[in-house]
């Protein structure tokens, strides 16, 4: 058995009893890696072992692979996840909600549960991901990128500036920042780390960042909160300040199929690695009622944008209409129904990490393609590539500069492995100049 704190088993006695021993078994098992694969990128070269059930086109592997050498996963075909908090796929499932909602991602960093979001939601639905930190945005950033949908925003810094918007949500998923319970397993350190100064630090944290949901709900929205821990001091005294007074608890329909653990009829559902194949998981969710008072939305006056670019079409085949944006010099594109959400976000003086998907930079009268190009699911399949085999594939994830593979008279060209589109590379005539972003690089492998 891996060691415990003796508080923690203390507490966690109280909840399972006598499964606790099962419990402390189930944490000296090996861990199943499980991934997310990308529904639109459906290539990858996997050693699948069985699925996850509760979520669509998630997969158990018999073994984990280097994914560092994979070019399939630097080009988002897939995400690795931990199975349990992919549950959220049941949860959406269950909430049906339709066509053209706004979804806010308020803790959203590194990204997984927001993909998970992205593939619920046609391309009329909007994603608003946030993280408040710059550093995990930008990570956060990457992966949505790979992912390649352009219905997005990603937002960072206190999470209280997002009411300076005057926005609200069909459904907030709140996965909020925790002592870390359920990692155990996974994370060693999370032992050494775990007391209950850190749980009551994390505790004061959600019940700020909870109230913001809460104010940032539509009426008859809903708001899932969830952590990666057990006890009730992060997860039951989280959410009971909203329960009786602006939101009522909506049951999980599917608890019993996968043996979820209640304590109560009321209270929060937890996923246990001796009850479901994966780590621990804890989410409760809420719909806001329809009496609840609402905040007025504010009103901005237009912004011009300007359009440098008049026509996409030759860098991506877009099924609907597009609106072209300046922003920090670059040019990004988003489906014309979110513009002015986007306006709404760059008048509130909100940072703004991302919004659909950036085009490029015109310099004078070159223009220079973004590598979010070649990731969008969007892309236009007659765009010239070249084929590279799997060792200068990862010559060029590790931004190298590459030969002349074949000649061509085209100035920009995709590269590829397989199916796996990898970025951009300028043809200098001499050599292919790599155009992978520097910060995304492979290090060494």
């Amino acid at each position: 058995m891996i060691a415990l704190p003796v508080k923690f088993i203390e507490n966690i006695s109280a909840f399972l009893k006598d499964e606790t021993e099962a419990f402390q078994n189930a944490l000296a098992e090996p861990l199943d890696v499980s991934v997310h694969c990308n529904k639109n990128k459906p290539t990858h070269a996997l050693p699948i072992k069985n699925n996850v059930p509760w979520s669509q086109n998630s997969y158990y592997l018999m073994e984990r692979p280097l994914f560092t050498t994979d070019p399939y996963f630097h080009a988002g075909h897939y995400y690795v996840q931990e199975a349990s908090s992919m549950i959220l796929s049941a949860v959406f499932d269950q909430l049906n909600l339709g066509k053209g909602i706004h979804i806010l991602d308020m803790c959203a960093a590194p990204g997984g549960k927001s993909l998970l979001l992205l593939d619920q939601i046609d391309e009329t639905g909007f994603l608003h991901a946030h993280d408040a930190t710059p550093l995990r945005a930008e990570i956060l950033r990457q992966n949505l990128v790979k992912w390649g949908h352009m219905n997005c925003l990603i937002t960072t810094g206190n999470s209280n500036s997002l009411l300076k918007s005057g926005m609200k949500y069909d459904l907030i998923l709140l996965d909020a920042p925790c002592s870390g319970e359920g990692m155990f397993r996974k994370e060693k350190e999370a032992i050494n780390q775990w007391n209950d100064s850190k749980v009551n630090y994390c505790s004061k944290i959600q019940n700020e960042l909870i109230q913001i949901a809460a104010e940032l709900c539509k009426e008859n929205g809903y708001i899932i909160y969830s952590t990666c821990t057990y006890n009730t001091l992060e997860n039951e005294s989280v959410t009971q300040i909203l329960d009786t007074t602006l939101f009522e608890s909506v049951p999980f329909c599917d608890a019993q199929i996968y043996n979820l653990h209640q304590l109560n009829e009321n209270s929060h559902y937890r996923c246990f690695p001796h009850r479901i194949h994966g780590e621990g998981f804890t989410f409760k969710i809420l719909q806001k009622k329809s009496s609840a008072n609402q905040t007025i939305h504010k009103k901005w006056s237009s912004t011009s944008f300007k359009n440098k670019l008049t026509k996409i079409d030759h860098l991506l085949n877009v099924p609907f209409d597009c609106s072209i944006i300046e922003f920090k010099r670059n040019i990004f594109a988003s489906h014309a129904l979110h513009a002015q959400i986007i306006q709404i976000f760059i008048n509130s003086n909100i940072a703004i990490c991302y919004f659909g998907c950036c085009l490029g930079e015109q310099k004078g009268d070159d223009f220079i393609p973004s590598h979010d190009i070649s990731q969008s699911i969007y892309l236009n399949k007659t765009l010239p590539t070249i084929e590279l085999d799997l060792k200068q594939s990862l010559d060029y994830l590790r931004a190298n500069t590459l030969p002349i593979i074949r000649e061509s008279k085209e100035k920009w060209l995709l590269v590829k492995y397989n199916e796996a589109i990898l970025g951009w590379v300028k043809n200098n005539r001499v050599n292919l100049k790599n155009y992978y972003p520097k910060n995304q690089r492979i290090i060494s492998y």
